[in-house]
């Protein structure tokens, strides 16, 4: 999907990911820079995001561009990392039932060995 504006970078140094942090006085914590553009844009305190993380569309660390930030959930931001090919620093497991299955597997079966 072609999005409508062009990104928004934040115009700080970045860690080694491209992300910037800003200190929130109120709350005494570093919050990611593009979660409280999400935030600022739609009207709504950092804290109603948590537990949810905040997507870029434009797949671009550095851009807090309103309209480029999508809330989703972990899930989805790993199902999409992974589609687009960003999930190679990764480990990626394509069915993480089958890997606890088998981790599970392994642990009765090492229980038995001896």
């Amino acid at each position: 999907a072609k999005l409508e504006k062009p990104c928004l970078d934040h115009g700080y140094a970045g860690d080694k990911h491209g992300y910037s942090h800003v200190y929130i006085k109120e709350l005494k914590l570093l919050k990611y820079r593009h979660r409280v553009a999400y935030c600022n844009f739609h009207g709504i305190k950092i804290s109603d995001i948590d537990g949810q993380v905040v997507m870029h569309l434009c797949d671009n660390p550095r851009c807090i561009e309103p309209t480029h930030l999508k809330l989703g959930t972990h899930k989805e931001n790993s199902q999409d990392s992974s589609k687009k090919g960003r999930m190679r620093n990764y480990r990626v497991r394509s069915n993480p039932d089958k890997y606890l299955y088998s981790q599970f597997y392994a642990l009765d079966i090492n229980d038995y060995v001896k």
